[in-house]
Parts: structure tokens; sequence; C-alpha cells
């Protein structure tokens, strides 16, 4: 595909497409899960926790009000 062929765009990233490039080396951009403890502040956390905090919380939500309670939204992006 030739990109600058492409008429929305004439091949060159939309504005939301620049700043989302721009967001991959941003100084503040976090690198590793963080949790709030309480009197501390933010602390680095192992992915695993991470992962394991949200698979709970998330059956938390669902047991408490039903499967419905949780849902995510995710947009697949297709490169050409």
């Amino acid at each position: 595909m030739n990109l600058e062929r492409v008429p929305f765009n004439e091949g060159r990233l939309c504005p939301k497409g620049v700043q989302r490039y721009m967001q991959d080396n941003h100084p503040d951009r976090l690198l590793q899960p963080i949790k709030r403890v309480e009197g501390v502040g933010f602390v680095p956390i192992e992915w695993e926790e991470a992962y394991s905090t949200v698979v709970s919380e998330i059956k938390r939500i669902q047991e408490q009000y039903g499967r419905n309670a949780f849902a995510m939204l995710f947009r697949r992006i297709t490169f050409y």
C-alpha cells in the first residue's frame, strides 16, 4: 500500500497518532505496576501481584454485583 495515497492523512500520523508516539518515551510513563499504600504513597510491585490484584477485583465485583457488572473495552489496531 502506498501510504502517500491515503487521502485523509496523506501517509502522515494524525494528531492522536503523534501524541501516542510521543507517549512511548515520556519521562512520566509508568514502566512497571504500582499500588497505593496508605501512609506511604505509590510503591512499585511485581507484575504477578498486579495481575492477581486485577483478577481478584474483577471476581469480587462480579460476585457482588453479577457477571455483567464488569466489562472491558479495547481496540484492536491493525498496521498495514
